[in-house]
Order: structure tokens, then sequence, then C-alpha cells
């Protein structure tokens, strides 16, 4: 796996509290570097959040003196290298161990001598722009495996280095002209372009269907003949490039979809951008195209992963589903004997759409800054915010005609309640009740939710020799309790008496949530509040609703009153 480096020359800082600790920004996102490469230049932009997504799926990032391994100054395996992406960039805060080299290099930056710092990474996800006099790439996704305090830059806008800017000279540049000429087409053609190959697919299978009827038996013959038929065909599309044109294409609909997109937010309705995502919708309102509405749902599913986990229907209107309130029993007879069903029931359970919506309030001048990205700001804080309403929801809502109906509000059946022998505290042996009386078949892809403070008391349980032994935190799950994974929801209540204050379900099996396909917005920048504040408004809704369709997957810990 290759690793690129990259250098900064922002000042690195010492805090003086008596330990050796060290700050600094190691990048600024959505900042040029200077110009990279040795035979093709580029220039280099880290986009906005993918910092952040790169510390959280890191296992561990090492502080380093000069990209050296054996110089580990500090590490997010101890906590001694704490790294956060704000609103500037990728910021560091290291306390360097005091080895020998740590020493040396901790006065090497009190001294100002090095004040720069560097990076090693791997793009997962970037793109390319042909500038004409140089490319510009644009990181979107990365892998951060280690920052280092250097002294030789690479940007002009960072804090520490590495072992020379060669290792990133060879980075092999796209070519990308023959998918900058794609994305340079307007929707028309790009469905023209789709359709014509459509046609021919369709037209390959409808000859080789014809021309196999009036084949013989002869299976050496008709397997020969076949195979004839589709290589000269396969061959009259173009073959492979034909098909990687596809591809492209489709990859191009997702850039005119998001410039549509962005051109509806600033209210270019007439614009060319937007009329090419726009169907029967007037200007000022627009159903999001697949592509916004695919990256709405993700960040939600970010946001809400009980929404993740559920068994999730997407559907244009109310749905039944049936769920069973007794199981009822099998039974010996005789051949042509009726079979008693007085003791199975099952009962219909209607979904509705409930409107669940937010707001956006934009600056102008936000909204004109070009160098803003808007579709992604707007992606990202709608998701967040349908996403935490949808959790609440699937725990809390109180149902009726305007909101889901959660688990805590739900009416279960005696078996899914388990209440604690104490009285207002819970214990062990009340956590193991609820996860013993859950059947197996459920246990499998359940999950422990409740909240900050529920959880703060739970992980201080202790066993008969006086040890921490419930919690337990396992790489790439968090924390977990008897193998399963810890939710922690604040919209979960706390430990008191009659309150419900951990759950215990399997979402996939326990709960449904019925989804209208289509996320609807509406542009508000014309009315007189907007216009006094200078500024626009944008509301998204989507049509949701939610119920317990299996009560055995789902175990709830209710706190015995006095």
């Amino acid at each position: 796996m290759k690793m690129e480096l990259r250098f900064n020359n922002t000042d690195i800082q010492t805090i003086e509290d008596g330990s050796m600790t060290v700050c600094g920004y190691v990048n600024k996102t959505e900042t040029k570097s200077n110009m990279l490469g040795r035979n093709q230049k580029f220039k280099e932009v880290i986009k906005r959040g993918a910092w952040q997504r790169a510390i959280d799926n890191a296992k561990e990032i090492h502080f380093l003196a000069e990209h050296d391994n054996s110089k580990i100054l500090a590490s997010t395996r101890n906590d001694s290298l704490e790294l956060r992406e704000d609103d500037q960039g990728l910021y560091m805060t290291a306390t360097i161990s005091p080895t020998s080299y740590g020493k040396d290099y901790y006065q090497l930056i009190k001294d100002g001598i090095l004040q720069n710092m560097s990076f090693g990474f791997r793009a997962v996800k970037d793109a390319w722009r042909n500038m004409g006099t140089h490319f510009e790439r644009t990181v979107n996704e990365l892998e951060l495996f280690e920052v280092s305090v250097v002294r030789d830059p690479a940007y002009s806008n960072s804090t520490i280095s590495a072992r020379g800017i060669d290792v990133v000279e060879d980075i092999e540049i796209p070519n990308i002209q023959e998918v900058k000429e794609v994305k340079d087409m307007n929707k028309k053609a790009l469905i023209e372009k789709k359709n014509d190959l459509l046609r021919k697919l369709e037209d390959i299978a409808e000859t080789i269907e014809v021309e196999a009827r009036g084949l013989t038996n002869d299976e050496e013959t008709k397997t020969t003949k076949l195979k004839s038929d589709i290589e000269k065909l396969t061959k009259k599309i173009g073959g492979k490039e034909e098909i990687n044109m596809i591809e492209v294409l489709g990859a191009s609909d997702t850039i005119v979809e998001k410039r549509g997109f962005e051109a509806f937010i600033k209210g270019h309705y007439n614009s060319e951008e937007y009329r090419a995502i726009t169907t029967s919708a007037s200007p000022g309102q627009l159903i999001v195209p697949t592509t916004i509405s695919d990256m709405i749902v993700q960040k939600i599913q970010e946001e809400a992963p009980l929404f993740a986990m559920a068994n999730v229907i997407q559907t244009t209107g109310n749905i039944e589903i049936l769920r069973e309130t007794a199981l009822g029993d099998a039974y010996w007879t005789a051949e042509m004997e009726a079979l008693t069903t007085s003791d199975f029931a099952m009962e219909k359970i209607q979904l509705q759409q409930k409107r669940l919506a937010s707001g956006i309030q934009f600056s102008q001048q936000l909204v004109n800054d070009s160098a803003f990205d808007v579709v992604s700001y707007a992606v990202s804080l709608l998701g967040r915010r349908l996403g935490l309403a949808l959790e609440k929801a699937i725990l809390v809502g109180t149902g009726g005609t305007t909101q889901m109906k959660g688990v805590l509000n739900e009416v279960l059946p005696s078996t899914s309640v388990v209440e604690t022998t104490a009285v207002g505290a819970i214990g062990t042996d009340d956590i193991l009740g609820a996860y013993t009386s859950m059947k197996v078949v459920f246990v499998k892809g359940s999950v422990f939710v409740m909240n900050r403070k529920t959880f703060a008391q739970i992980s201080k349980l202790k066993n008969a020799n006086n040890d921490y032994y419930l919690v337990d935190f396992k790489e790439a799950v968090g924390y977990t309790m008897l193998g399963l994974p810890i939710l922690i929801s604040d919209s979960m209540p706390d430990i008191a008496h009659g309150a419900k204050p951990i759950v215990l379900m399997n979402p996939q099996l326990a709960y449904t949530v019925a989804i209208k396909k289509g996320i609807e917005m509406k542009h508000i920048a014309n009315d007189s509040t907007q216009a006094l504040q200078g500024g626009q408004l944008l509301v998204s809704d989507i049509y949701v609703d939610g119920v317990v369709h299996n009560a055995d997957a789902l175990r709830i810990l209710t706190v015995k009153s006095a």
C-alpha cells in the first residue's frame, strides 16, 4: 500500500504547563497546497469532513519525528496524541513521551528550529481537474496513518515534515479528458446516450431469441451458433468501450444532479443545471434527485444507528403490516380433522405517512460564496437533524397522527418488560434477567440502548472480587455489554422510580419503519422575513412512520417503584 507524504509550514507551538505538550494545525481544509509533482504538476485540497472521518475510522495514529517509525513521540493508542477537525482543519495536541529523543525533539520545537508539520496518508476518494497549466486534486476521503514534525513543508499553512517531497512526485494523474468531456454534456445528451446504449442491448437480446427459435435440437450446433452471434453483436456495440461509457455516464449523473441541487439552493431556477433535475415541480420546489437523496439518507443512518438497523420499507403511500399477538401451538391430528386456531392471533397495523421536516437558514453571503460547498453543508446538516429526530422517535415517539410510536410508549406484553429487583436501582442480575429472557434467535443483532448517565452507572458495577466487569470495549465495535453493542442516546430517560432507562432490542426484527421515497424541498428566498434578514430558507421534509412489529425481539428494563 503506497503512502503519500505532505508537508506544511504553520507554526507548531509548545504549551508551558510543565508537560512536554505541543499543538498546531497539521493541515487547513479547503486550502490549496503548494505545487506538487515532478513531471505533471498539481495542487491539492483536502475537503472539509475528510479528516474527521479518517480519525473516526483509524485504529491508531502516531506522532513521529521526521516520519521515522522508530521515533514515536505520541500516539492515539494511549491518548497522548489528540486529533480533531475543526472549522479550520486538522488540529493536533500531543504530549511527547519523555524518551531521550522525545526530549530532544521537544526542545527543538520549543526553540523554534522545527516548526513544520507533515502527514502520511492514502487517498480513498479523490477527483481531478485539468486547469490547463496544472491539475487540481480534491481529496474527499482519506486514510490517515501518521503525523510528523519536520522541516520542509509542501502545504503553506501547516506545521511539521518527512523524508522528502520526492515521495509524492510520482503520483499518477489519471487521464481525465474523456471523463471531462462527458461531464460537460448536458442532462438531455446524457439521457439520449444511455437510452441509445440500452436500445442496442435490447436488440442483442431480441436477435438472439429470434435466431434461437429457428435452431435444431442439436445442442452442439445451438451452442456454437449462439456463441458466434453473441461475439458478433458484442462487437456491434463497441465492446468494452461502450460498456465503460455507461459507467462514466452514471458518474456524470451524480455531478449533474449535484450542480442542479446547488442551483436550486441558490435560487437559479432558470439555469440549465436546475432544469436538468426538475420535472413538474414549480420553481422553488424540488423532489430531491436520487443521488442527493441517497447522500441525505446515508447521513441520517450515520446519526441514527437504530434507524439504520431497523426493518426499513420504502413505499409510496400507507402500508399495512402484520404483528403476532399470540403464536399458538402445533397439534397432532387425524387426517381431515379440523385444526384449532383460536389461540393464534395476528393484528394489522397501518403505517401512515407522517411528515418529518427540518429547515436551514442561509445568509446571502454564504450562498454566494463560491468557495463554500453549499450542497455538502445542506446534506450534512439536514441528514444530522432528520437522523436525530428519527432516532428519538424510534425510542420515545408518542404516536398518534403526527409522529412515529417509540418502543418506550408501545403497549407491550408482560414478557417484554423486565422489572428491577431493587427499588430505584439497577443491578447486574436485572440486566442478566433481561438478556436471558430473550430468545437466542433474537439476541444476535441486538443492542443495548441507554443514555450517558445510565451508562456511567452501569459501567461501574462490580463482581464479588470488586472488579469492573460488565462493560467492555471492543475495537471496531465500541462499548459492549454481555457481548452486545451499547448505543448511547440522550433520548433515553435516567434511572428513576418507574422509569425505563435500558432497552435491549434487535432493531431489524423488532421495529419496522416505512419511509416514503423521495425527499422534498422548498426554497424560500422572497418572503418579507427572509428579505429583511438578508437570507434564504431551505425546508426539507420526508414522510415516515414506525412501529414495533415483534415484541419478542425487545426487552424493556423498568426500574421498580416503592
